[in-house]
């Protein structure tokens, strides 16, 4: 990388130990005590995932959105004099107990600033009689005890004469200033050092550089710009409240961060968004302003936005975030878009940071798919592995909408060829599918022979398209087993609870237990249902348990189905002894002409995911638990949350107990929790394993009606301001104005995951000091302090949002 035009860049800056080369400083913890307002954590210099300071690659540097620890308008520096400048010192209350408990009672600040501008800060000018390396401020002490939690602004003085040649004064130069509480480390012999860190590391603190521009060189407004796109929740569609969106609509979100670079004033500054004809009509569902400019989502011209002056290292975000309509018209191409920042009464020093082209790369969702018989009680797919005695089985699923797929349908080992009519001429059978308007598709197979099958779902036309393609990265798999020996189908087995809701197994099944029963919940009656297989004839099935030693039979309803009805998790039932850790054992007993087949199992005695109100911990009958699952992108790492549309109603209602149960397949899935009345709540990720079930405790906070008096930004530099102190009453509200999820978590709260630009919001109660954590990073923390001497919020210096969740 250069320095410079045509100077190559020897700044320690990546932390490598096994290259040899000098290390760049690495904080492990910075979040409790770090430069200036905000932090981002860096895990690697230059490596990705993202963030990183730099990129090799495209010749890259300091691409820290951060850097905001020192007031440009206060470095004026002049060759061999000595000089001072402001350094902002952020520090939490509890990181600061934690350093004084551990003796550590002194931080340090360093300064390294490249003079001669030869792309390292190694160098030692003379002035006069006097040495001044570029290490312009050595260890300059931080009384860590008289710190303040919350922002401090020092005034720092140079260790001596500043190197800043004449002939080279007007000419950008690389300044590094570093918080730690360690000394830094100095080159062999010398009393300075060149940038680097010590190979262990420093353990909190904070290092940031800067292109700095001299004073008198004009202004230098510039942006960086990020994208973020998730699926929208069920109801999260304003004005269509309880629609069913799944795979119609999405939530996007424009990032824009704003700043003056320069060592001047910029002035009367615009930002101007260029949207492409797919986002002209989108709607708008929040805009986001930090600090505010008096914007929301009515604004009648959200493509020029009046930004006003910015001071040197002065700068904003802004968020605005459309509802994009899913479908090959937008997920087909790449849109381009532009972002552009302008002062208009300001000389700018580098017009080359002031535009930024966005892009949305075409993310599409990878499908899904499930078994849907027609014996189960409700629509869609269930499990996407599953057994079966009948020759027919329906596949449905959900992709992007009108798209096009391919299906593979192969049987596995040596077991019989399909023997439909219509793909008897190819096996395996390769199908086109064509996804319908509302992201959902069907395909039917008839007359399948017995044995095993497996089945793969990917993008595509199908137009000779090899099995290797078929086999490759994108396809979904999901299995069949057809055995029509069976005298009762597996694959209708249906527990129907004392609420109305029915559930399937859905962890998969194997063909030497073919039956399986889902986990119940605890002291519910059940019915159970089972379907006869087509010409099979006196049919019966009880069930068994070994703690009473009797046989329940299914009453015969006719047309070959089978029903029970009872309360398999209660004690007085199950006679204790056949509860041994939470499993509940069973039989299932089948006659057949004389002959008997038992089916052993276990069910797990599963007790309900309550959701309270959050203020009085009352259970909330009649809230609404969506389950969101993880879904795959097909062209791009990563992944999204989607509705699950599995052997389960989703959503359910809680019970009059709040009660909710989910028994998914093995994934990674989260909750959506609503209520009339209470702010929604997304839990964070939540690991399954087959045979486990999601019951998580929920608790909602009401909705405020009042306006906030005081708003937060949390976000990827996490908490702004991190320490806030109101008087009792107050409302305050914490929004999102990073590029990915984050919550406010402690002390009784919990927002819930919070997509960006998403808010939560409380009144402030009881006086007393509330620890706060980010949940995306338990080290991001903050400090609510409730004191009935605190000042009015209006005399505050706040940020102030404008957002609608």
């Amino acid at each position: 990388m250069t320095a410079y035009p045509g100077v190559p860049a020897n700044f320690p800056t990546v932390f490598d130990v096994a290259t040899g080369a000098p290390e760049g400083p690495r904080h492990a913890r910075p979040r409790p005590f770090h430069l200036g307002q905000r932090v981002e954590f860096e895990p690697d210099a230059d490596l990705a995932p993202a963030p990183r300071n730099i990129n090799p690659s495209t010749n890259t540097a300091n691409r820290d959105r951060y850097d905001d620890g020192i007031n440009l308008g206060s470095v004026n520096f002049q060759h061999c004099q000595n000089s001072t400048f402001q350094v902002r010192v952020f520090i939490h209350g509890a990181a600061q107990a934690a350093l004084l408990d551990k003796g550590i009672d002194t931080a340090y600040i360093n300064a390294w600033v490249d003079g001669n501008r030869d792309g390292d800060w190694a160098d030692v000018a003379q002035c006069d009689n006097t040495s001044a390396p570029e290490h312009i401020v050595i260890d300059a002490p931080v009384d860590i005890a008289s710190l303040v939690p919350g922002v401090n602004t020092l005034t720092v003085s140079t260790s001596g004469p500043v190197p800043w040649p004449p002939e080279q004064g007007e000419q950008p130069a690389w300044l590094r200033v570093m918080l730690s509480e360690e000394k830094s480390v100095k080159l062999t012999g010398q009393p300075y050092g060149d940038g680097r860190g010590p190979a262990s590391g420093y353990r909190t603190g904070e290092t940031e550089d800067y292109l700095l521009r001299p004073q008198g060189q004009g202004a230098d407004p510039a942006v960086d710009v990020q994208v973020h796109w998730e699926p929208l929740p069920l109801g999260m569609d304003a004005g269509a409240a309880g629609v069913d969106m799944a795979g119609r609509s999405r939530r996007l979100t424009l990032k824009i961060e704003y700043h003056n670079n320069g060592s001047e004033a910029a002035l009367d500054n615009i930002l101007t968004i260029t949207r492409s004809a797919s986002l002209q009509n989108a709607t708008i569902l929040d805009v986001v302003s930090v600090p505010n400019l008096g914007i929301d989502k009515s604004t009648p011209n959200l493509d020029a936005i009046e930004i006003g002056d910015l001071e040197p290292g002065e700068g904003g975000t802004v968020l605005v975030s459309w509802k994009v309509e899913e479908g090959e018209s937008v997920q087909a191409t790449t849109l381009q878009n532009q972002v552009q920042m302008e002062s208009r009464q300001s000389f700018d020093a580098d017009p080359s940071n002031n535009g930024q082209a966005w892009e949305i790369p075409s993310q599409r969702r990878l499908p899904t798919l499930g078994w849907a018989m027609p014996c189960v009680p409700y629509a869609g797919p269930g499990p996407s592995a599953t057994i079966t005695s009948q020759n027919a089985a329906t596949l449905r699923g959900t992709a992007e909408p009108d798209s096009s797929l391919v299906l593979l349908l192969e049987p596995l080992g040596d077991e019989e060829e399909l023997t439909s009519a219509s793909v008897r001429a190819q096996v395996p059978l390769t199908a086109p599918v064509q996804v319908g308007p509302t992201g959902s598709w069907v395909y039917q197979f008839d007359n399948l022979a017995n044995g095993s099958y497996r089945v793969g779902v990917r993008y595509g036309s199908g137009a000779g398209m090899s099995g290797a393609w078929l086999h490759g990265m994108g396809t979904v798999w999901g299995s069949l087993v057809v055995d029509s020996s069976l005298p009762v189908d597996p694959a209708c087995l249906v527990a129907t609870d004392g609420q109305g809701r029915s559930f399937q197994e859905a962890s998969g099944l194997n063909q030497l237990e073919p039956f399986g029963l889902p986990p119940l919940r605890t002291g519910l009656p059940y019915t159970l249902t089972a379907r006869v297989t087509p010409g099979r004839e006196n049919v019966r099935m009880a069930l068994l348990l070994p703690a009473v030693q009797q046989l329940f039979y299914f009453e015969d309803l006719g047309n070959g189905t089978l029903r029970w009805s009872g309360c398999l998790t209660c004690v007085d039932f199950t006679a204790g002894a056949a509860i041994a850790n939470n499993l509940i054992q069973y039989s299932l007993v089948v006659e057949e002409e004389g002959q008997e087949n038992a089916y052993s199992g276990n069910v797990i005695e599963a007790s309900s995911g309550i959701v309270r109100d959050a203020l009085t911990g009352q259970p909330m009958p009649g809230a609404t638990v969506q389950l969101l699952v993880q879904v795959p992108l097909s062209e791009a790492t990563g992944s999204v949350y989607d509705v699950w549309s599995g052997a389960q109603p989703n959503p359910q209602q809680t019970d009059a107990q709040g009660g909710y149960l989910f028994a998914p397949p093995a994934g990674t899935y989260r909750l959506y929790v609503t209520a009339p009345g209470y702010q929604p709540y997304r839990s964070g990720d939540l690991a399954v394993a087959n045979g486990e079930v999601i019951a998580q405790a929920i608790a909602l906070t009401p909705a405020v009606q009042e306006a906030p008096d005081v708003w937060v930004a949390v976000g990827d530099g996490g908490f702004n301001p991190a320490v806030l102190t109101v008087p009792p009453g107050t409302v305050v509200r914490w929004v999102n104005v990073g590029s990915s999820d984050h919550s406010v978590v402690g002390s009784g709260l919990d927002s819930g995951w919070l997509s960006p630009g998403e808010s939560y919001t409380i009144t402030a109660g009881q006086a007393g000091t509330y620890p706060l954590q980010d949940g995306a990073d338990p080290f991001t923390q903050a400090t609510l302090v409730v004191d009935a001497e605190a000042p009015d919020p209006s005399t505050q210096f706040i940020f102030l949002p404008v957002i609608a969740r």
